[in-house]
């Protein structure tokens, strides 16, 4: 662990136990006019559940940081595949009989740049949020391009699209991508089995009832405990729910480019703001997450998942392709 990781978990672990009783979301931006920081702001206080909270829950305020008296620093990622990961991709491509090119090959070892992808100086902002007493930072650093990075301290460019902004807070909460990432970057984010809205194993049917599936992946499927005791979760014997809509198991994208393959599932068939950031769409079994993560009480939490919504699309979106609009689940 370097030095420079260290202080920004000393300092964080300062943003932490912020006595404030509102769990407060801080927005630094260094664009002049705040413009893009206050279109995050005031998406993610009209989406639910977030608009469904008190002020003395949560609140969202936001702050311009002067690049020329507070300068944070900021450069695409870098990624760069070890000798072991060089190994593997070697060996899966012979086995499915893939060739990769010299120039490619050299490109994973060497390593290269992902443009949407930036990374800034997280030490600089923590001590910012420590200044203004947030719990929580993001960072819409000025930049014509569109992209953004979760994290620790989520950071959005400028150009991006707001919905980028809140779609990269919920990373936070241990949500994950749900559109396919490239095969150069899924290795890099298949691999992890702890999140909270996508479950990543290859399913083995046959299954032979709803029953079955709950036993197999009961420790897969974070999400099981949430459905409905008649809800169904499989589709002629094969792992999937067969009614479009409702709260389930559906395959999701986020893996699909890697090799060997290897599956993902999501709890909704309705586009999420996890898969498309056009889409306000937020399914209850994310809340939990959510607001635990907000320091909300479970009685809290069991109140507000009664609540009937009606998520929206952003006005510049409109219904995605093959998706009605969500119902309330």
């Amino acid at each position: 662990m370097t030095v420079l990781r260290i202080a920004f978990l000393s300092i964080v672990g300062s943003l932490v136990v912020s006595t404030a009783q509102a769990k407060k979301l801080l927005i630094l931006t260094d664009q002049p006019g705040a413009t893009k920081a206050n279109e995050i702001r005031k998406l993610i206080q009209t989406t639910v559940p977030f608009k469904l909270l008190k002020s003395s829950e949560f609140s969202i305020s936001v702050e311009y940081v002067d690049p020329k008296t507070k300068p944070v620093s900021c450069k695409p990622r870098k990624i760069k595949y070890t000798d072991d990961e060089i190994y593997s991709l070697q060996y899966w491509a012979k086995v499915k009989g893939i060739e990769i090119s010299p120039e490619e090959l050299k490109k994973y070892k060497e390593g290269y740049t992902i443009d949407r992808l930036v990374e800034c100086d997280l030490v600089a902002l923590a001590a910012l949020g420590v200044q203004f007493q947030a719990d929580s930072l993001m960072f819409v650093h000025n930049s014509p391009w569109e992209g953004g990075s979760g994290g620790d301290i989520p950071i959005i460019l400028s150009g991006s699209r707001p919905g980028i902004g809140m779609h990269e807070w919920l990373h936070g909460f241990g949500l994950a991508d749900e559109y396919a990432y490239k095969k150069e970057e899924a290795p890099f984010f298949c691999n992890r089995t702890d999140w909270g809205n996508v479950a990543i194993f290859n399913d083995a049917p046959p299954y032979s009832s709803n029953d079955d599936v709950r036993i197999r992946h009961r420790d897969q499927i974070p999400w099981l405990t949430y459905l409905s005791p008649k809800a169904d979760l499989i589709t002629s014997n094969n792992l999937g729910s067969p009614k479009f809509g409702n709260l389930g198991i559906y395959q999701s994208s986020t893996c699909k480019n890697v090799s060997p393959t290897l599956k993902s599932w999501k709890p909704s068939g309705h586009m999420t703001i996890m898969e498309n950031p056009l889409s306000t769409y937020i399914p209850k079994p994310y809340w939990t997450n959510i607001l635990t993560g907000l320091g909300v009480g479970s009685d809290r939490i069991a109140a507000l998942l009664k609540v009937s919504v009606t998520p929206t699309w952003l006005k510049s979106g409109g219904q995605g392709p093959g998706n009605p609009p969500p119902q309330v689940e």
